[in-house]
């Protein structure tokens, strides 16, 4: 493990030593600068989640032990099963437990482990018996201290009364001493043992404390969710050892003269009586609840619009109508836009006003910008188009962006925003230069509102009471795609005036068309550099140079995907082109087959609508053998057949139309 963390080990697959200096995650595998920069853009590990090499460091050992694949399959874990309490890879769930109910996915149940009830549960008990042992080593501290004083005052007793009696009792003094430094020399070694032992118990707590925070700092949440069962158990082991000390009695010293003294050299035959007495505990230790020695995994209920419930949490007063937009700010308060009195008004998180803004115009749309505590506040249809920012501490307009269009809704992304613009379409300006890039050129009704969700942006159509989604690495293809497009139909119109059909044009357009979709690499397109790409993955759908080629092969995420010559892609049928790999409707990619409604399914599909399906297979399964399936070859021997046929025809027809003519021949000679 120390080898493999020390170098990158794509370079390593090269035959190069880099160091690693991040950890991904998802691949297992350490990465160095320029392969962290290329695991980063490319398509099949762009999501992954990379750490610094130190702090994986740190993780404990039992914790890089897990693994995020199945040990039978070597597949990637995909769903839970309550019944079973394990995670399942998709065979798994085919063969050992197509039959189980409680089947989630995997991500549904270890999404919020880190802030679940479970973990802070353990967190409190480790911090409880970090408590609870220094307040016992405190005690039996000061318990060994009375010890010492104890015997030391008895010594004093006894040697006093000592100088009161003769000779003869010396010997039974000497007796009486020697039990006594005895009683006190074993009840001490006692406490020293249980001091070493609370002092070992305390440091393994302080160890469990730091891998508990190393782990919930850096861990993955399936690593997270795996080996919390583990810690809870050590937990409770070490909180078995504290309740069993906790009933121990209080041993101290004590000593009583014997009443007979007078009668010493008839009567008695001991100076006295040295013994431990044992008295109550008086140490309070902190017990908030009664542990669980199991982890009990929250149920995930299956996500869908029809299931979801909404109750009203509050009711505010927003003192005005024609509330056009509304956020919420990070600290729990409200910003509303009131449209028809020109003004933001502001709420704390009770419902009572905290302040307002008079604005110089109609406010339409409102967001809050985290990043310099501001909010942005669109103009709407008012004369006076552009975005007012509103600092937050100053409680004015600090800044003011003029546009060239009505500006409806409005939504952050990073340091930049993202409006619709109406007849200018969906754009994106940057809070830095104020930069503008256009998005979406489709003209944008009037009163939509806008929002994003990863590389997605949503925007409402009232009119029509729809909402349209749209992709930001689809819509940049898009844009390249119609400036080429114009470009030819302008040439077109130029040179081509007596063609009023287009089909010469039309060609062109698709040739270039199809050029400009395949002329440069996905990856290095993210960087803003372009380069030609020479092959394409038909996993991640893009087109990759030689360089990202060679990065490709050999990182975790993408070496068993299949690559194909960019020219060879070209030439397969655009309605296969338009055929993708991932579901529409979760954009994750196709793992199975439902044969009883003869579609392909992704992980989510199964458990949101083909959970009582019993005819689900791997899509693998299906799909390995179709290019040399029967189906197939039927297929090519028909198209061979009806090739064979037509030529026949053709030929049959060609001597007709021969016979024909010589007829005609003939018939005009007579």
């Amino acid at each position: 493990m120390t080898a493999s963390l020390q170098s990158c080990d794509v370079c390593d697959l090269r035959h190069i030593t880099k160091p690693s200096i991040g950890w991904c995650t998802e691949c297992d595998e350490g990465l160095c600068t320029e392969c962290k920069e290329y695991h980063s853009l490319s398509k099949a590990s762009r999501s992954h989640s990379v750490i610094p090499i130190a702090e994986y460091q740190k993780l404990p050992a039992n914790v890089l032990k897990i693994v995020k694949n199945c040990a039978s399959h070597d597949k990637r874990y995909q769903f839970y099963c309550y019944k079973h309490a394990c995670p399942c890879c998709s065979k798994c769930m085919m063969e050992s437990h197509k039959e189980c109910q409680g089947l989630v996915e995997l991500d549904d149940v270890i999404h919020s482990v880190k802030t679940s009830n479970a973990l802070c549960e353990i967190e409190e008990t480790v911090v409880e018996i970090a408590e609870n042992l220094k307040k016992i080593c405190q005690h039996q501290h000061d318990n060994l201290l009375n010890l010492k004083e104890k015997r030391k005052e008895i010594e004093k007793e006894i040697k006093k009364t000592r100088m009161k009696i003769n000779s003869h009792l010396d010997k039974l003094q000497d007796d009486l001493m020697k039990q006594l430094n005895e009683l006190e020399e074993k009840e001490s070694s006692k406490n020293c043992k249980l001091l070493s032992s609370l002092e070992k118990k305390e440091k393994e707590i302080g160890e469990c404390q730091n891998n508990l925070l190393n782990i919930k700092k850096h861990a993955t949440d399936l690593q997270m969710f795996l080996i919390m069962k583990q810690i809870e158990e050590e937990v409770y082991n070490k909180e078995s050892f504290l309740q069993d000390n906790e009933g121990k009695e209080h041993h101290t010293l004590s000593y009583k003269t014997n009443t007979s003294i007078q009668n010493i050299i008839s009567d008695i035959r001991s100076f006295g009586e040295v013994r431990i007495e044992s008295n109550p505990c008086d140490i309070v230790l902190i017990k908030k609840k009664a542990k669980q020695a199991q982890l009990t995994v929250p149920i995930v209920s299956t996500k869908s619009i029809e299931n979801i419930k909404l109750t009203t949490h509050k009711t505010i007063d927003t003192q005005g109508d024609f509330i056009h937009g509304c956020c919420m700010l990070s600290d729990g308060r409200m910003a509303f836009s009131h449209h028809d009195d020109k003004t933001v008004r502001v709420f704390n998180d009770k419902g009572s006003k905290d302040f307002e803004v008079e604005m110089p115009c109609h406010p339409f749309d409102i967001v809050y910008i985290s990043g310099n505590n501001t909010l942005a506040v669109t103009s709407g249809s008012s004369v006076m188009m552009g975005i007012y920012i509103i600092d937050l501490v100053t409680k004015q307009i600090m800044k003011t962006i003029s546009l060239n269009s009505y500006i409806d809704g409005i939504t952050p992304n990073g340091n930049q925003l993202i409006y619709s613009g109406r007849d200018n379409g969906i754009q994106m300006i940057s809070l830095e230069d104020e930069s503008l890039r256009d998005v979406v050129r489709d003209k944008m009704p009037v009163y939509c509102y806008i929002a994003t969700l990863r590389d997605n942006i949503y925007h409402t159509n009232y009119l029509i009471n729809s909402v349209t989604c749209y992709n930001l690495q689809v819509c940049r293809w898009n844009l390249k795609i119609r400036a080429i497009y114009q470009f030819l139909k302008q040439s077109r119109d130029k040179y081509l005036p007596g063609k009023p059909d287009g089909s010469e044009f039309y060609f062109n357009l698709k040739v270039c068309l199809m050029a400009a979709s395949f002329q440069s690499c996905g990856v290095c397109d993210l960087r803003h550099i372009t380069k030609p790409c020479i092959v394409w993955c038909t996993e991640c759908d893009e087109g990759l140079c030689s360089e990202c080629k060679e990065h490709h092969s050999l990182s975790k995420s993408s070496r068993s995907h299949s690559v194909i010559p960019i020219a060879e892609y070209q030439k397969l049928p655009a309605d296969v082109l338009k055929i993708t790999q991932y579901c529409t409707s979760h954009d994750k990619k196709y793992q199975f087959y439902c044969q009883k409604h003869e579609c392909p399914c992704c992980s989510t599909c199964i458990v949101e609508c083909h959970k009582e399906c019993r005819e689900i297979v791997e899509l693998e399964n299906i799909i390995r053998n179709a290019k040399s399936s029967n189906a197939m070859c039927e297929i090519e021997e028909s198209l061979v057949e009806i090739a064979e046929n037509l030529k026949k025809i053709r030929h049959h027809e060609q001597n007709n139309l021969l016979t024909i003519k010589e007829k005609e021949k003939k018939s005009k000679k007579n």
